[in-house]
Order: structure tokens, then C-alpha cells, then sequence
């Protein structure tokens, strides 16, 4: 075989298989479809721990302690002490939508236009007693990362508290835990 042909089957060769294994992108719709990382939290990480916190606070009963309904709440800090840069944002956001959709809670805005214009018309209908929350949210997310050989371990745990700023107690406090497993990134396999 001359050298020249033998390269462009070569080169052929490499084309073909390269693009054999890419895959083209698509939206995923399925749980089973995603990618599962071990050493970081994925997008159904965060919609899982959700879920979990907000079972155990509306199994406590602690929302409806509040003396106006809904009770009215503000969300304060979550710390995120893992060794990720992440947006804490993407758990409190989907628990502060459950929670609205549940009719129990209304959160005090951070917006500072809208405190502004609230605290106007409240001037001008000569009101003085003061928007403040009766419950406020705070949280940390830890990370926990463990290995034996060549399989590593992932836990993040994820900690909410409510506090009663009437009496300055926590009110509740939730956990939830997500612990991934394996030697590699990998698509998940659930169904």
C-alpha cells in the first residue's frame, strides 16, 4: 500500500470514528437522560433537595404558627461551604415558588424599588407599623468527599432553618442529603 493512500485511509478512519461517538445535543425532558457528576451538584441535585426540605416543612406544621396568613417571609442567607463556586439562588428559588404555590407564604421583596413604593403608600394612608417578616429562611450547603481505590464519593448536604424573628428560635430546621457514587461521570441510569 503506498504511504499516501495509507494515510487517507487513516484519516478517514479517524473522522469516522471520531464522529461515531459524538452525539448531537437535544433538550432532555427525562431524569433518566441526565448527566450525573460525581464531584459536583447537578441540576435534579438541587430539585431533589428541594423537594425533600419543603415535605418536612410542611409536615411540621411550623408555616402555620405564623398569626397572619400567609405567613409572611423573607429569605436571608444560605452559605455555600463546599469547595464548588455555586449559585445558592437555584435552591432558594425553587423552594421560595413551592412554597408561594402553596398559598401559605409570601415573601417580603429584596427589591429595593418595590420596598420603596410600598413604604410610600403606606406613608400616604398614614400607616406606621413596619413590613417585617415573621419567619426568616437561612441555610448551609456542606460537602462531604470520600474514595476507596478508584471509586469516589459525593454527599452534599443541604440545611435550611426557619426562624421566628418574634422570638428569635428556629421555628424548623430541614435536611436533605444527595450522595452520588462511582468512578466516572456518567448519564443517568435511573427508570
Amino acid at each position: 500500500m503506498n504511504l499516501n493512500l495509507f494515510c487517507l485511509s487513516l484519516a478517514a478512519a479517524t473522522v469516522v470514528s471520531a464522529t461515531g461517538c459524538n452525539q448531537n445535543a437535544r433538550v432532555v425532558t427525562d431524569d433518566r437522560d441526565k448527566i450525573v457528576s460525581v464531584d459536583q451538584i447537578d441540576v435534579q441535585d438541587w430539585s431533589n433537595a428541594a423537594d425533600q426540605v419543603l415535605q418536612q416543612l410542611f409536615a411540621s406544621g411550623a408555616l402555620e404558627t405564623a398569626p397572619t396568613k400567609p405567613a409572611r417571609i423573607e429569605v436571608t442567607r444560605v452559605v455555600n461551604d463546599t469547595a464548588q463556586r455555586i449559585d445558592t439562588d437555584l435552591l432558594t428559588q425553587k423552594i421560595k415558588i413551592a412554597l408561594q404555590q402553596s398559598g401559605k407564604v409570601a415573601f417580603a421583596s429584596s427589591d429595593a424599588r418595590a420596598n420603596e413604593v410600598a413604604d410610600y403608600r403606606e406613608f400616604k394612608a398614614g400607616e406606621d407599623a413596619p413590613r417585617l417578616p415573621f419567619f426568616v429562611i437561612n441555610g448551609k450547603i456542606l460537602e462531604i468527599r470520600a474514595s476507596a481505590g478508584s471509586t469516589k464519593q459525593s454527599s452534599f448536604v443541604f440545611q435550611l432553618n426557619l426562624v421566628n424573628t418574634v422570638e428569635s428560635v428556629d421555628a424548623w430546621s430541614g435536611e436533605a442529603e444527595v450522595t452520588k457514587q462511582g468512578t466516572r461521570n456518567a448519564k443517568n441510569s435511573r427508570g
